[in-house]
């Protein structure tokens, strides 16, 4: 699976674009990254980019995606955990769905909500995240991005 990462130290934000087939312990690998990797400030706001991405989870996985999420914040201080937001686009309806279960599987009842929220849009995702909501997209632009598979 590629994708290709750019921090944007301006807006304070992380920008993660996959592309391709992929699997649960691809997609698992870049988050665990993310997390543990000193550059990648933990108060950044992330917008995981999965428009286009070939990859259909099953149940399981989807409870293991959010078992990961709340593992992840678990490990983040009050200060990170009320900082941080995350922004997860999406290309089509039923990945919007699967995207929202993952959400119900990571909320704990009554407890925190999860720090991420579904978007169909770049112009949604934006919005949630504080971000210009004009047509820009980092991956479009000159500069720096690291990039991986």
């Amino acid at each position: 699976m590629p994708h290709a990462i750019i921090v944007d130290s301006l807006s304070q934000c992380i920008f993660v674009r996959y592309e391709g087939r992929s699997s649960l312990s691809e997609v698992l690998g870049v988050i665990t990254f993310l997390v543990e990797e000193p550059v990648y400030r933990q108060t950044y706001l992330r917008l995981h980019d999965f428009s286009r991405i070939d990859w259909q989870p099953t149940a399981k996985e989807l409870k293991r995606l959010a078992d990961h999420s709340r593992m992840t914040r678990s490990r983040l201080t009050e200060d990170e955990r009320d900082k941080r937001r995350t922004a997860v686009l999406v290309g089509r309806e039923v990945d919007f769905g699967l995207g929202r279960m993952t959400q119900a599987f990571a909320d704990p009842p009554g407890g925190p909500t999860s720090e991420f929220r579904m978007c169909r849009t770049y112009a949604d995702a934006a919005a949630y995240l504080g971000l210009p909501a004009d047509d820009y997209d980092p991956f479009e632009q000159p500069g720096d991005a690291a990039s991986g598979n």
